[in-house]
């Protein structure tokens, strides 16, 4: 290994340190002041929920439980994700 690119390994650390705190204060930010009980949200079906994603982490629209791991970026009003509430 060069000199030069033993530097590039603390960087590259700190940008993806940098890079998942972002993720962290984006996902307490948009889970504020969202309903605490998820309601029934497809017309006619019982129980029946949606998704909401915020770069790789998934959550359930109203209580925001956490449902798994996503890619992309969506909210409640796209109605992805449909599934029975937890």
């Amino acid at each position: 290994m060069r000199h030069d690119e033993r530097g590039a390994v603390p960087v590259a650390i700190i940008v993806g340190v940098v890079i998942v705190a972002i993720i962290v204060v984006i996902l307490v930010a948009t889970t504020q002041g969202r309903d605490v009980t998820p309601p029934s949200q497809v017309p006619g079906a019982e129980n029946a929920c949606f998704t909401y994603c915020i770069g790789v982490v998934e959550f359930q629209c109203g209580d925001n439980e956490l449902m798994g791991a996503c890619f992309g970026v969506w909210d409640c009003d796209e109605e992805i994700g449909v599934h029975e509430c937890r």
